[in-house]
């Protein structure tokens, strides 16, 4: 398990704290090489932007996408657990399990315990903040394992800590890595674009020490027999592997990114789907994502715009605004690729693309992408 944690069970989206819908963060989740992801949205977000019915729906549709596993859940304070609990209700409980964060101290996550008795399904608690309580790291971790409570190795609270608290959660979670029935659960606390599998040292730290002593973190489904909602011991558990020399095959294998490109066009296609308009999708592209999700964002607009799309003018003048004087390379190679594409086959659109490749040329320093431009602009038969 070198490299990126597959697992991600604290994602926010556009129903709380992100601008991200649910859709594109399952789309940047596989092209991270994650196979399963929850989201969990903060509950008082959620009722006052919308209606926890809305985002049960919504849930429950976007978690029916087969290219990868989505969990539902929703993340609250102790001050609106009376209120969820009423809403839990009215959906039977249907959600795989809930967060209990912003926990002042060791006194609230005792209450962890009475609040399971009251529901059907697992409460795991969101990154204790343990480094700021004043009670001993040994009789928390006690209380957790006899009460197998669940507990978040959370990257985005791990990167805020002072010198102090750090040093109190690398304690709590190296003595709680110690125990033989632990429960864990790892989560980014996705609230941005490009959130997924950040560097962060306790993070991996943890993740070491899993590895070092073999042992691997797993998601259950439903039970197989009856269908019905896993109880907190049965949840997620962890478990020795045995010692091998091959490779960890996961059953559910990723889709080629062609074949996720390909899928968000048909979704884009369909008359019932909510999905993004191009100038939101040309608003995702950005320095600061890798080259491969800045790629698969030009791919998306290239195949919509040439899809007879009504409006390739004005997507042609937002890339030529947004990316032609970019500084990254590649945003500037993948701008003019797509200006190409989609007006070699459009002869109203030479004009067009001929203006937008002679702007390009005179401020293009690099060879290679001059190159590119005037290969481009002779193959549309518009050259001098």
């Amino acid at each position: 398990m070198k490299g990126n944690i597959p697992i991600d069970l604290h994602v926010h989206s556009d129903f709380s704290c992100c601008p991200a819908t649910m859709q594109e963060i399952t789309w940047e989740a596989k092209l991270k090489g994650l196979r399963t992801i929850g989201f969990s949205d903060h509950y008082d977000k959620i009722i006052d932007n919308s209606s926890f019915e809305k985002y049960y729906q919504d849930l429950s549709n976007i978690s029916k996408i087969n290219y990868l596993t989505i969990k539902k859940s929703v993340e609250f304070e102790l001050k609106n657990f009376d209120e969820l609990l009423k809403d839990l209700k009215k959906i039977k409980y249907n959600l795989d399990y809930i967060f209990f964060h912003n926990l002042k101290d060791f006194e609230e996550l005792k209450l962890v315990p009475h609040m399971a008795k009251k529901l059907p399904i697992p409460i795991l608690v969101a990154h204790p903040e343990v480094g700021y309580w004043n009670t001993n790291n040994i009789e928390i971790v006690e209380f957790i394992k006899k009460n197998s409570i669940i507990v978040e190795a959370n990257k985005t609270h791990f990167s805020m800590l002072k010198e102090k608290p750090l040093e109190k959660e690398i304690d709590f979670f190296d003595k709680l890595l110690k125990e033989k029935k632990i429960k864990l659960t790892f989560g980014s606390d996705y609230h941005e674009y490009n959130a997924f599998n950040k560097k962060n040292s306790l993070y991996d730290h943890i993740w070491k020490k899993i590895e070092k002593n073999r042992i691997y973190l797993i998601e259950s489904t439903k039970n197989k027999l009856n269908n019905s909602m896993p109880n907190a011991t049965e949840w997620i558990q962890i478990m020795k592997i045995k010692k091998t020399n091959k490779k960890i095959k996961y059953s559910n294998k990723p889709p080629a990114q062609n074949e996720i490109i390909q899928k968000k066009i048909n979704l884009i296609k369909t008359q019932n789907s909510k999905t993004l308009k191009i100038p939101e999708i040309i608003r995702y592209i950005s320095p600061k994502n890798n080259t491969g999700l800045n790629m698969f964002y030009f791919k998306i607009i290239e195949e919509i715009a040439k899809d007879n799309c009504p409006e390739v003018k004005k997507i042609l003048d937002l890339l030529a605004k947004n990316f032609l004087n970019s500084k990254v390379k590649d945003i500037r190679r993948y701008t003019y690729k797509t200006i190409f594409c989609i007006t070699k086959n459009n002869l109203e659109l030479n004009d067009e693309a001929l203006n937008y490749f002679n702007l390009a040329l005179r401020f293009e320093q690099s060879v290679s992408l001059k190159k590119l431009l005037f290969k481009y602009i002779k193959q549309l038969n518009i050259g001098d």
